[in-house]
């Protein structure tokens, strides 16, 4: 009896089970509606591109209407906006092919479950025959990518994919096209200013003439300091780089009359650009050189001269054009994003106003001149050196480099010597060599140490450490003691050189020194690095 009544529980489960299976199916087959479908796309529009000359779309309440004059696209409600062509084209694209994935609906009775009662998109197009077209779209799919859509004349309710919605989801001022940033290769970069809140944190002007010397601290650092310092060029090549991929991310007024909505009427900073560009032109030259022998003049042909006397030749020219560009920072955004006009030559719109990436516009204001500093405090090749005086604990150190007379008097034996060599090239050309070979190199210089002569090697390592002093940052605090604690005079060999005089002065007793170089106080050196220099050149003795 048991066993019975177990075998009729379980029966009674399986068919509570069952019943709630083909419940479930009946409620979903029913709820979404979706199970009527098509193997292949089904077409929505036959619309050729070339055909349409207006079209209008309305999102979030906002209609915006795109008429076509001649080959370009123009905003109906302002004639003179730069409309981004290209977003024209797309939405174009999108609606000749239009196509949904599959029917959801036929004849839906509740819009409203599809948000087609008050579509989320709806899209007008006219041709130039006067046929129009109307799609709306409606919410997301619940399963899949895509949106619920529907023709205007019809309720029937189909799916359709993204790129539709995406083709149109575009607001009024991000229809307008953007005036590029110009394209600018950093090293063409000439000069650089940067101005915060109306003061110069960064001046720099490339100087041509000393690169084209040989020099290769071309980049002169005017701003913020009272002298002009030597530029590090791998500083000035990374920091630059930043210019040469600059993108703009919109253009949200293309003709802006009231710039303090922006932060533009006081920009919080500037950046002034100067840069050049080089193109490659070729030019036509004529060699008129061949001249005609006059014994020859009866039978030579004259068409044969002309060709000859006028050979045409083809170079190459660059040809350099200069440009200055301004860049003015305003407020941010709420995406963080910054408001900025681009001022240059050649631009069409000069009242326009673009945001940018809050990380560009950091990147380039975030500077600070001294990164940007040749930091050796006395960069005096040895070549150019006469006298190099120290003042040190009340003493005096002299280290010089003279030219060797042995040297000199060998140069001249030598040229006397050469005057007799083609008469007795032949005979002398073995006992040269043995000569040679036997002889020792005379040193082009001497070097001394307060008046002694010491050996070369040591000499040029001590100097070496003195020429390495560096600097260690700015003077951040005003110190009124000026009593020197060593002074360095470099007296050169050529009056094309001038003397340098750096003067090591108190800062905090500690760490430091200030460090002032032809009287001009600007760095700090390390108290620790001088001192050990000092002591070097104090026991300095020959090796």
């Amino acid at each position: 009896m048991a066993r019975k009544k177990k075998k009729a529980g379980t029966l009674i489960i399986l068919l509570v089970v069952l019943i709630l299976m083909i419940l479930l199916y009946f409620l979903v087959v029913n709820k979404n509606k979706e199970e009527v479908k098509t193997e292949d796309t089904i077409s929505l529009s036959t619309i050729e591109s070339d055909q349409v000359t207006e079209i209008s779309y309305t999102m979030n309440g906002t209609t915006l209407t795109y008429r076509k004059s001649d080959d370009t696209w123009i905003d109906e409600s302002d004639t003179k906006a730069p409309i981004n062509q290209d977003n024209i084209t797309n939405m174009l694209s999108e609606i000749s092919s239009l196509t949904a994935e599959k029917m959801i609906l036929e004849d839906a009775k509740d819009l409203s479950e599809y948000g087609l009662d008050k579509p989320a998109l709806t899209i007008n197009v006219t041709c130039d025959d006067e046929t129009t077209f109307e799609f709306c779209i409606g919410d997301s799919l619940v399963v899949g990518s895509g949106y619920y859509a529907k023709l205007s004349d019809s309720n029937t309710v189909y799916a359709v994919e993204e790129g539709i919605y995406s083709a149109f989801n575009y607001t009024q001022t991000q229809m307008l096209a953007i005036e590029e940033f110009p394209t600018i290769t950093t090293t063409n970069i000439t000069s650089i200013n940067v101005n915060k809140n109306g003061r110069d944190v960064f001046k720099a002007d490339y100087d041509q003439s000393a690169s084209d010397a040989g020099e290769y601290y071309a980049w002169k650092i005017s701003k913020p300091y009272s002298t002009v310092q030597k530029g590090d060029p791998s500083q000035f090549d990374t920091y630059l780089g930043s210019y040469g991929s600059v993108t703009l991310s919109e253009c949200v007024d293309y003709n802006s009359s009231d710039l303090s909505k922006y932060g533009l009427d006081k920009p919080s900073a500037t950046i002034d650009l100067s840069y050049y560009t080089e193109t490659t032109a070729e030019s036509s030259t004529t060699d008129d050189s061949s001249t005609t022998d006059e014994s020859n003049d009866s039978t030579s042909d004259t068409s044969d001269t002309t060709s000859a006397s006028e050979d045409d030749t083809q170079e190459e020219q660059t040809i350099r054009t200069d440009y200055k560009l301004t860049l003015l920072v305003g407020d941010q955004n709420d995406d963080g994003e910054y408001y900025v006009q681009v001022i240059a030559d050649g631009r069409e719109y000069e009242n326009a106003v673009y945001t940018i990436d809050s990380s560009t516009i950091e990147t380039m204001l975030d500077i600070t001149a001294y990164d940007f500093v040749y930091n050796v405090v006395a960069q005096i090749d040895i070549a150019s050196l006469d006298t190099l005086t120290v003042k040190a604990d009340g003493k005096t150190y002299e280290l010089t480099v003279a030219p060797n007379p042995d040297k000199e008097t060998e140069v001249k034996e030598d040229e006397e010597t050469a005057k007799d060599t083609d008469t007795t090239e032949d005979a002398d050309s073995t006992d040269d060599t043995d000569s040679t070979e036997d002889s020792e190199e005379v040193p082009e210089y001497l070097y001394y140490y307060n008046g002694s002569e010491v050996e070369e090697t040591a000499f040029k390592e001590l100097y070496e450490d003195i020429t390495g002093i560096t600097t260690t940052g700015n003077i951040k605090k005003e110190v009124s003691d000026t009593t020197p604690v060593y002074e360095f005079t470099f007296t050169r060999n050529s009056d094309e050189f001038e003397e340098l005089h750096v003067t090591y002065l108190p800062y905090d007793g500690v760490n430091f020194y200030r460090v002032s170089i032809n009287g001009e106080e600007n760095f700090l050196v390390e108290k620790t690095a001088v001192d050990k220099v000092v002591k070097s050149i104090s026991g300095f003795s020959s090796k």
